[in-house]
This record gives structure tokens, C-alpha cells and sequence, in this order.
């Protein structure tokens, strides 16, 4: 009954954000049932269809590369994680799509040296952001295993596109809860439309 409803709601207004809500709630729901190339289907329909939904496409590309990784298309997998750092720079979630992408690399397409270029790129693009040092520190450790050497950190206030990380991380810090632990900023500003599917799972959870 509660899937019918979702198709019943893409039927009738199948461009409106409503509709990129089912979509979402779907994909969600046939990622948890283990039906990963519907969730693939329901996950690529917001990225094509709804591209001005940024922080809901974000998070869709995110679940559309962790269901490539469910059925072991690791190549496509690396390749949209990928994208997800080139379009999505200044959000915490690049640090986590590189860091996937890196490890997709290493364990599962065992190319070393696209491994150690894309640990290398996240240590270079925010080594010196405040608050991902336990991803740094993944990153710089697998550099030092593979025998790579640790690039420097690029400056943050160095190029436009620095600049931007700059702005960034001051928001960052002061969007920072007060006594609690802190939140993406991917996933704060449509927290409330985007973050309970109605099915008891939560994209925080599968991508765990």
C-alpha cells in the first residue's frame, strides 16, 4: 500500500518535488529490501529529472554509487563517487565519496596508483580544513602502506576554488551544534524534507 502510494504520487505530478520525494523514498526502500538495481533506477531518476534539487541529488548520487558497490560494480561505483567530489567540493560528503572511491580502488579494482592519486587529492584539497582529520589521517596512513609520498595540503585561501572552501568552513563552524556532535551540512538544509523515507531507514544508516 505505502509503495502504491509513492507511484501514485509520481502519476500525478511527476515533476514536482513531491514526486523527487517518492523517488527518493523508493530508492531508499528497494535499496534496504536488497533490490539494488531499482533503487539504481529510483536514485538516477533524481539526478537526471530534478537537478535543481541539489542537496537531494547529492545524497542520491552518493546511495546510487553505495548500490554499484552492493552489486559489485565496483568500476562504476569509483566512477560516480568520483563525481560526487568534482560536483560537490565544499561538502563534507567529497571527503567520504574520495575516501570510498580510494578504498574501491585499492581492495576491489587493485589499481594502486588511482588509489594513491585520489588520497593524494583529498590530502592536497583539504588538509588543512579543520574538522576531517580522522579522514586525513585514514588517507595519509594508506599513502605511507603504498609507499607514496604525502603531498603538502594546498592553501585555502590559494585559488577561487580554496577560497570557496574557505567560506565553507567559516559557515561549517558556525552551523556547529553547541554541545552535540556535528552535522553534515550536505544533509542539514534538507534534513527535514530528506532524511526519513517513511520506511525506518535513513541514508546516514546505509551509508554506514
Amino acid at each position: 500500500e505505502g509503495l502504491k502510494m509513492y507511484q501514485d504520487l509520481i502519476a500525478a505530478a511527476s515533476d514536482s518535488e513531491e514526486a523527487a520525494r517518492a523517488y527518493w523514498d523508493l530508492g531508499l526502500y528497494h535499496f534496504k529490501a536488497n533490490d539494488y538495481q531499482t533503487a539504481q533506477e529510483s536514485f538516477t531518476t533524481i539526478i537526471n529529472k530534478f537537478p535543481n534539487l541539489e542537496n537531494l541529488g547529492h545524497n542520491a548520487q552518493l546511495m546510487l554509487a553505495k548500490s554499484y558497490e552492493k552489486t559489485k560494480n565496483y568500476k562504476k561505483a569509483a566512477e560516480v563517487y568520483g563525481h560526487v567530489a568534482n560536483r560537490h567540493p565544499r561538502s563534507e560528503r567529497a571527503v567520504q565519496a574520495l575516501t570510498s572511491k580510494a578504498k574501491i580502488e585499492k581492495e576491489y579494482l587493485k589499481n594502486e596508483e588511482e588509489a594513491k592519486e585520489t588520497y593524494k587529492s583529498l590530502v592536497k584539497r583539504y588538509g588543512k580544513i579543520p574538522g576531517l582529520e580522522q579522514s586525513l589521517s585514514e588517507a595519509k596512513r594508506e599513502l605511507e602502506l603504498m609507499g607514496a609520498p604525502i603531498p603538502e595540503p594546498d592553501d585555502p585561501l590559494g585559488t577561487q576554488y580554496d577560497r570557496a572552501l574557505e567560506r565553507w568552513q567559516v559557515r561549517r563552524e558556525r552551523d556547529r551544534p553547541r554541545g552535540g556532535v556535528e552535522r553534515s551540512r550536505a544533509m542539514t538544509s534538507s534534513e527535514a524534507l530528506y532524511t526519513d523515507p517513511g520506511f525506518g531507514v535513513s541514508p546516514e544508516e546505509l551509508m554506514k
